[in-house]
Order: structure tokens, then sequence, then C-alpha cells
């Protein structure tokens, strides 16, 4: 009977402890899971199912940023992208990802589930002037000098071209070979992730607009040596230093351009002589294609002496024909000029603006004229009234 009872008690203390030993096991904490959200910055792919991915997370409102975390990808992983089942190698850097990783005794994180999301980044543009066009590596490459903004220094980026970049050369579609240093363009890119730095890396240009700049602008200021009513060309002897030089610019007079001589007037108003302040834009050295006129302003020529005729054409006597008369170096021989005066021609007589009936014979008179053909046109007449001789005073004693 004894003997029985001991097995009994024996058995239940073997049951007890049996017991505890199940409860201690079930009652151990596993791991809890740790999620990480970001953008995936690099990808280790050891197999089809093995790898290591690292996924940066995002800056916080306090513009904290949180170390990269690094986990390991193994057959157990299950790995989605945009909701669909699939392999580590599908999985790119760039992409959204939320993974839950656990810590193994080790200490390593393995991921137990990774969702990433394709992420499609905003279209950006550049706009600059090409600064340099070279072969990286096999790679078709050009440097963009984009001007800083205020006292904020240039800025370079560096871009790649691929048979898929859509290019266009002033409009027309282009190759990468008409790309050309002093070019201006515009290009768009997509937002690279952090492992392409501009300047390090070049980023891939996905549309590059370019126009070739434009011809430069210049300035003469000369004499009018040549006028090609026919062809629309004209040329002009630059005064250097204030001495008409020996060398002749051409330039092509087209219907933009605007020439003034008393007003608006036509290339046929022009002649041999005229003394012209010219803008024009392109090479003044070419034979072959003369640079453009832009503006062509022709300057007044003056002429002083004595007012020997008033002749008035209108009622109001503001337009006319004025005569003055000039001694040359030849002797007592003097040469009387006359000028044809326009309503608009500017008429003053010291210095209060009259009209030309106002002038009188003997008044000294400095004329601003143009020549159209023969004839003279004033447009600024000063005249002054001759100082009269005051008889000398008496003194009454």
């Amino acid at each position: 009977m004894r003997k029985s009872w001991f097995v009994l008690i024996i058995s239940i203390v073997a049951i007890m402890c049996l017991a505890n030993v199940v409860l201690a096991q079930t009652t151990t904490p596993k791991p809890l899971p740790v999620v990480v959200e970001g953008t995936v910055t690099a990808i280790t792919v050891t197999d089809a199912h093995n790898g290591k991915i690292t996924v940066t997370p995002a800056v916080l409102s306090d513009n904290v940023q949180k170390p990269p975390v690094t986990f390991i990808v193994n057959a157990t992983t299950k790995v989605y992208k945009d909701n669909k089942l699939v392999g580590l190698g599908d999985v790119n850097v760039g992409d959204d990802c939320r993974a839950m990783l656990v810590k193994t005794d080790s200490g390593n994180l393995v991921a137990q589930l990774v969702y990433a999301k394709t992420v499609v980044p905003p279209t950006l543009w550049a706009k600059g002037t090409i600064a340099k066009k070279e072969l990286l590596n096999g790679v078709r490459t050009f440097s963009l000098d984009i001007p800083g903004i205020g006292a904020s220094p240039d800025v370079l980026m560096l871009f790649s071209v691929t048979d898929a970049t859509k290019i266009t050369v002033d409009g027309k579609v282009a190759k990468y070979d008409q790309l050309a240093v002093g070019q201006i363009a515009e290009v768009a890119y997509l937002k690279q992730p952090p492992v392409l730095t501009p300047g390090v890396l070049p980023i891939p240009a996905l549309v590059v607009t370019a126009k070739t700049p434009p011809p430069p602008v210049f300035h003469i200021i000369g004499r009018l040596a040549g006028v090609d009513v026919t062809n629309g060309v004209i040329g002009v002897q630059p005064a250097v230093g204030g001495v008409i030089s020996n060398v002749i610019v051409n330039l092509k007079v087209t219907d933009a351009t605007k020439i003034d001589k008393f007003g608006p007037v036509k290339i046929g108003d022009l002649r041999i002589g005229d003394s012209v302040d010219v803008v024009g834009q392109g090479n003044q050295s070419s034979t072959t294609m003369p640079p453009i006129a832009i503006s062509v302003t022709v300057l007044p020529e003056s002429f002083a002496g004595k007012v020997v005729d008033v002749i008035t054409s209108n009622a109001t006597g503001t337009a006319g024909t004025l005569v003055i008369q000039q001694a040359v170096t030849n002797g007592s021989v003097t040469v009387a000029v006359p000028f044809k005066v326009l309503e608009k021609t500017r008429v003053t007589k010291n210095g209060i603006l009259v009209p030309l009936a106002k002038i009188e014979k003997g008044n000294t008179a400095n004329v601003k004229y143009f020549k159209f053909g023969d004839t003279n046109v004033a447009s600024l007449v000063e005249a002054r009234s001759p100082i009269p001789i005051m008889p000398p005073l008496t003194i009454v004693r």
C-alpha cells in the first residue's frame, strides 16, 4: 500500500514539473516586430530570394533625419510591390517601402513582410547655357551652367543623353551631336534619389530644348559709303576717334529695320555721305552673310550763317524756305543755301519757339538739316537778332 502511494506521489510531482516546463515554454515572450517606413536607397541581391534592403526614413516635421535601416530578406520574407507578390529583384532604389522586421538573437533585422511602391518622381526643369560636352565612360553627357539668383553663384549640373531623350535645336528634332557649347537649353529630368548627386553622376535628361544663342548686337557711328536699294544693303565707314576709317561694314536692311531721317523713311531716302548711327546684329566681318541692321538713324548736318531771305508757304507762316548765306574761304565769295522748313521743324528766335515768319533778314542762324536728294530739310533752326548798337550815354552835369 505504501509502495502504491509512493509511486502516485512521484507521478504527481513529475506531472507538475512537466507542466511547469511546458508553462514556462509557452509564456516566453516572442520578439515584437519593428516597422520601418521610408525610401529604398540601396539593394543587395544575393539570389532571387535573399539579399539586403536599406531604407532611409522620411525627414520628420522637426527636420530630424533618422539613420538608414538595413535589413535582411530571405526565402521566408513575403515581398509585395504595387500590390503584387514579387521577388527581391523587382524592388528598386527610389521605391517607397514599408517593412515589418524582427530582430534575431544575433542582432540582425530580418524582414517578415516588405511592401514596396513604385514612385514616379516629379518632372523638374533646369534652364541655362551648355558649358561642356563629353563622353564619360561611353555615356553622352553635357554640363548645363545655370545662372545664380542674386548673389548666389552659378550651378553646374551634369546630364546624360540616351536614345530615348527627346532633343530639339531651334525648334527642329535633333540628336546629341547637334547640341553645342553656348546654346541656351531647357532640360526636363526626374528628381533623383539621394544616391544620385548633381555634378557627381549624370542625371538622365528626358527632354532637351536647345536654342542657338542670338548673334551679338553692335553699334556703329560713321558715314554711309554705299546704298544698294535693289539688294537692301548699306555700307558704313565707322568713325574711330572722330576719324572716318577706310573699313566698310556692310549691313542687310530688312523690312523690320527701323530707318529714321527726321522721321521714318525707306532705304531709298538714304544717301552716300549721310552721318549715321547704326545698331546691327551679326558678324561684322562676314563677307557671305552680312549682319542685319536693326536700326539706322541718320544724324543731322550743321550749317551756320546769316539769313538773307525768308519765304513762307502756308497761311500760318510755319513752313517755307529759309535762305542762309555763309562766307567761304576763297576770298569774299559767299554762298546762299536754301533750307526747306516743314511744319514739324523746330524754329526758335532768341531761345523762344516761333513760326518761320518771325525770322528776319539779317538774323544769324544755326541750322540742323538732312539732305534728301538735292533738298536740304531743316529739323532745327536757332535764330538770333543782331545785337543793337547802343549810342554812348551823355552825362549831363
